[in-house]
């Protein structure tokens, strides 16, 4: 229960940082295991991250609700800009499940994490030098490269956050926009993710586990504190001090050369 209750906190409160939560929980486990600890990923039910992409689902829908909102009711209205944005961001999925089919099913080979680590630290640092005009219009060409930066992220170590938040705002976004697609792009496949680790869970009949109260109350003060530091890490992002991160990553990065 220890081991799911630290698991349940590194994805849950890691998510909300643009450092790879997954990399960080892959990350612990081989430090643990190499320090003679009991801890094992093994006590994680499958289709468990999954479900706890509910949390960030929610963190984030609550941060971007005033212009989401604003894109669902003019979608509905059928304004033209709100039916290309969301057009966009499904374009932008299908290149992402495009990465994760060559990476997940069709594996090619064995990607080290320290590496995935020293591609998302690089790209962090490079944020300190980017100046010039800002816009706001998602194009086609956007789109693609940020689908093809999400599906990159699929690799242990490179944070999906990190780096289309970094491709958005190279492409010439604000701080604010950039982190606003990035997070459009990755609600919808979030959402689709929920549901399949939930119905993942229910058939292996693990579902009942979130309610147990250990676990139920980890996933919720894990939310409340993500919340609190999400909220904080806008603000840096929005300061263009999203390279100041970079410096953090290189405690993973050594770690993940040792282990």
């Amino acid at each position: 229960m220890v081991a799911l209750i630290i698991h349940i906190f590194i994805q849950i409160v890691f998510e909300s940082l643009p450092v790879s939560s997954s990399g960080h929980v892959l990350l612990f486990s081989r430090v643990a295991r190499a320090m003679g600890s009991s801890f094992e990923t093994g006590v994680v039910p499958d289709g468990f991250d999954f479900v706890l992409h509910g949390s960030t689902i929610v963190i984030v829908g609550l941060y971007f609700f005033t212009p989401w909102w604003q894109y669902l009711c003019d979608f509905v209205k059928g304004k033209q800009y709100a039916v290309r944005i969301v057009l966009l961001c499904v374009f932008a999925d299908l290149i992402t499940a495009v990465w994760f089919v060559l990476f997940k099913l069709v594996p090619i080979f064995d990607f080290p994490l320290w590496v995935g680590f020293a591609v998302t630290t690089y790209a962090l640092f490079a944020t300190r030098w980017i100046k010039g005009p800002e816009r706001t219009e998602l194009t086609l060409k956007d789109a693609l490269v940020l689908g093809c930066a999400q599906g990159l992220a699929l690799l242990p170590g490179i944070s999906r956050f990190g780096l289309t938040l970094v491709c958005a705002r190279w492409m010439g976004f604000s701080w604010f926009k950039s982190a606003e697609y990035s997070w459009l792009i990755a609600w919808p496949l979030m959402a689709a993710g929920l549901m399949w680790g939930s119905f993942t869970m229910y058939r292996a009949g693990t579902l009942l586990q979130l309610l147990q109260p250990p676990v139920a109350c980890s996933i919720l003060i894990a939310t409340c504190f993500s919340w609190v530091v999400y909220r904080l890490v806008m603000k840096s992002i929005n300061r263009g001090h999203l390279w100041k991160f970079g410096w953090y990553l290189i405690i993973p990065l050594l770690c993940a050369v040792v282990f």
